[in-house]
């Protein structure tokens, strides 16, 4: 998708902005620009391979997901 807005705008900068909480998101994790690992009452955060340019949230859930994307935009 990323690389179709690309294509039609080239004049425009597009990122993509990944948020998950377990070890099924970890491909989409790793692939986005921005990876946000939203912590877990249940489990433990999954392990991702990359080294920068994610971050893990402070609150669990929904909570975590809201705080970490405003974070993110600047939207404090």
């Amino acid at each position: 998708l990323t690389a179709c807005y690309r294509e039609q705008f080239p004049e425009h900068h597009y990122y993509t902005i990944a948020l998950g909480d377990s070890q099924n998101d970890v491909a989409m994790l790793e692939r986005a620009d921005y990876a946000i690992i939203i912590r877990s009452p249940a489990h433990a955060p999954p392990k991702l391979r990359r080294k920068d340019g994610y971050t893990i949230s402070r609150a669990t859930g929904p909570q975590g997901w809201n705080d970490s994307l405003r974070e993110l935009l600047g939207w404090q």
